[in-house]
């Protein structure tokens, strides 16, 4: 808010949620990176383009009919970054072939955001960006990525928003040892996790934020220690059949630096857990601010069980409980000093609780 005070920034007129750099402060801001970033608004920029300039942005329509001449792929060979953020080209796919050419030349890339460039297929030469620090991809049209981004041992984002047809995240994915960001927002059709995953010691944030397809989380949680982002926990079919639900459950405890919010959702019945549920596995996250309980809407009176096990740390500020399926809430939550025990509670959201027959008292 100071900034938006001190009018480094203002209000969008059209989204008035949103906030944009001041007209005055865009400009001191291209005096100062002028040969350091250059926005590539039309075709014939690319001409004007200062040679060697590290940064780039691209704001025009890339496709077989029109792409970067050869003149310039060969001046900015050390092209260290380059965002695509044209979104008018949402319906045009971009050819393999046109994507194999820029990142075939673009080698020496840090940064590569590709927003609203519809792809099918990622080149395997990605892989050979071995210097690559940040990748977002933004397509509807992409299914799967390479297993060749396993080789990318620098890279430390990796951003897939609305992937909305990718099936799966590539085996290998454990190799990428500095990865610290993983973030899939909006890939519906994400079904699984590939379990190498828990064997990234950097991982500090794990966000899969409308990703309605997920079915389960492997086991093996519990080994991020350093995890700070944790969007959604789920328990389905998968781990209960193989009997490991309740010990997935127990590895939230190893999870102490969890910050912001938590989402915990049970796709099963409290008797195909087990008897071992855990206690007191969310009580330790001091740093958590919003708590969401999703429940099986079939579980009856075992829901109370799961619910009894997850009573959140007193810094709590928002606890969400949704679809639970008993005749009463758990006893931490019908104490009479309620405001003792969660102080800093300022938001309790019950919904589609059908069966429960008195609220925990306000």
């Amino acid at each position: 808010m100071d900034l938006l005070r001190r009018s480094f920034f203002k209000e969008d007129e059209l989204f008035p949620h949103l906030y944009k750099m001041h007209d005055l402060v865009h400009d001191l801001a291209k005096e100062v990176i002028y040969g350091e970033f250059f926005s590539i608004i039309k075709e014939k920029d690319t001409v004007i383009l200062p040679n060697q300039t590290p940064h780039a942005s691209c704001l025009f329509k890339i496709d077989d009919s029109l792409e970067f001449p050869n003149s310039f792929y060969k001046k900015h060979r050390k092209l260290q970054t380059f965002i695509y953020v044209y979104e008018e080209s949402l319906y045009n796919v971009t050819s393999n072939s046109t994507l194999e050419r820029m990142i075939s030349n673009f080698s020496r890339l840090r940064v590569l955001h590709l927003c609203h460039m519809q792809i099918e297929f990622l080149p395997q030469s990605l892989g050979g960006l071995k210097h690559l620090r940040y990748l977002a991809i933004f397509s509807c049209n992409i299914i799967s990525l390479p297993n060749s981004i396993t080789k990318l041992h620098n890279l430390q984002i990796l951003k897939l928003t609305n992937c909305i047809t990718l099936k799966n995240l590539p085996r290998d994915i454990w190799r990428l040892v500095s990865l610290q960001h993983l973030i899939c927002k909006g890939c519906k059709s994400l079904t699984h996790i590939p379990p190498g995953l828990w064997q990234l010691p950097s991982l500090m944030h794990l966000d899969f934020t409308d990703c309605s397809s997920l079915e389960d989380i492997p086991p093996g949680i519990g080994q991020l220690t350093s995890l700070w982002t944790l969007t959604s926990f789920i328990i389905g079919k998968e781990s209960c059949m193989s009997g490991l639900a309740s010990d997935k459950l127990n590895e939230l405890k190893d999870l102490v630096d969890l910050r912001n919010s938590l989402h915990i959702n049970f796709r099963v019945l409290a008797h195909a857990i087990g008897d071992r549920i855990p206690t007191n596995v969310v009580k330790i996250m001091k740093h958590l601010r919003k708590l969401t309980v999703a429940l099986n809407e079939y579980g009856v009176h075992e829901d109370l069980t799961k619910l009894e096990a997850l009573q959140p740390h007193q810094n709590i500020e928002i606890l969400e409980i949704v679809n639970y399926s008993g005749s009463r809430f758990p006893s931490w939550l019908m104490v009479e000093n309620l405001g003792f025990l969660l102080p800093k509670l300022v938001h309790l959201y019950i919904k589609d609780c059908h069966i429960c027959k008195k609220l925990p008292p306000l």
